[in-house]
């Protein structure tokens, strides 16, 4: 199990993502299927950086869980915040993360509340 609650930050959602990769390789995934775990985990705290928290004051919690078990590799990402529907511009290179979760995993589970956002990255048979 992996499991790390930080403050919402770019610099701990950068530092999450290696510890992330190192738990990852701990568990013998092979070298693709780890970047895509591990790029699609760091897009959602991306988003929690950027969106969940907005206006003045310290950042909330960012909270990454990890969990495999029976091959089934299980990424959790959440926070506190307000979820915020994105904005897309013409033109724009951003509002694509959601879709790269997609594209990454085998599944996405997104709930969102007034508590929060969470989103669950599901990749079967992930490891042997």
């Amino acid at each position: 199990m992996f499991h790390h609650r930080e403050p919402a930050t770019a610099t701990n959602a950068s530092r999450l993502r290696a510890a992330l990769g190192a738990w990852l390789r701990g568990l013998g995934l092979n070298h693709d299927l780890r970047d895509d775990v591990v790029l699609a985990a760091y897009e959602a705290m991306a988003n929690v950086v950027d969106h969940a928290y907005r206006g003045p004051g310290p950042a909330g919690p960012l909270e990454l869980h990890g969990h495999a078990h029976g091959g089934t590799c299980t990424i959790t990402v959440s926070d506190r915040g307000r979820w915020r529907r994105p904005r897309t511009e013409s033109g724009s290179f951003r509002g694509r993360g959601l879709g790269m979760m997609h594209e990454l995993s085998d599944e996405v589970l997104m709930r969102s509340s007034e508590q929060g956002t969470t989103i669950r990255l599901i990749w079967r048979r992930a490891y042997a």
